[in-house]
């Protein structure tokens, strides 16, 4: 059956990594992050369920689609399946067709939640660098307002602040330190 499964999936180009041994599988799931996992139920030592169970409490695993290929087709055992975190439920003998459909399915969705994911990250960045530009904005305005109020004028009271420009200017700024502003107090 699984040769059967593994001609059906070649035209996704994929890798189809067989493996009776559930100890292995969860191991190599682990370490391989494969795009989708094709299950039974009726396994030796672990049932499909358990082995799902595992997969979606492992934080490298969880997000696997999970995909049960098998001969039961009583109600509960189908709900049991997405009840561990299934992502669908084939019964056995499948169609091709609609092996190929329902694996398609899965990985166009996986496909568009890395999208979004790697989206979400470009977003979050994005926002992070917004909000460290507004705040590195706030003390410059500050001080550009001060030194506009003192008239260019210095006194004993005032300091004399220089920056330079990207193109290369000097800007003297004077700020008047007994001038009360809660907003310029902040900054020294």
């Amino acid at each position: 059956n699984s040769d059967k499964i593994e001609y059906f999936l070649l035209p996704f180009e994929i890798a189809v990594e067989k493996q009776k041994d559930f100890k292995l599988a969860l191991k190599i799931a682990q370490a391989q992050q494969p795009d989708l996992v094709l299950l039974d139920i009726m396994m030796p030592e672990m049932d499909g369920y358990e082995v799902c169970k595992t997969l979606k409490s492992n934080k490298d695993t969880k997000d696997i689609p999970v995909i049960f290929i098998t001969a039961k087709t009583d109600e509960e055992s189908i709900e049991k399946a997405y009840e561990v975190g299934g992502a669908d439920y084939v019964t056995k003998p499948f169609l091709p067709k609609e092996l190929k459909a329902r694996v398609k399915k899965e990985l166009n969705l996986k496909s568009l939640q890395q999208k979004n994911m790697e989206r979400n990250k470009q977003i979050a960045f994005s926002k992070l660098i917004h909000n460290i530009a507004y705040h590195w904005r706030q003390p410059l305005s500050v001080i550009s307002t001060s030194a506009s109020v003192s008239s260019g004028t210095a006194s004993s009271s005032m300091q004399t602040y220089s920056f330079q420009t990207t193109d290369g200017k000097i800007v003297k700024a004077y700020i008047k330190r007994m001038w009360h502003n809660p907003r310029t107090d902040e900054l020294f």
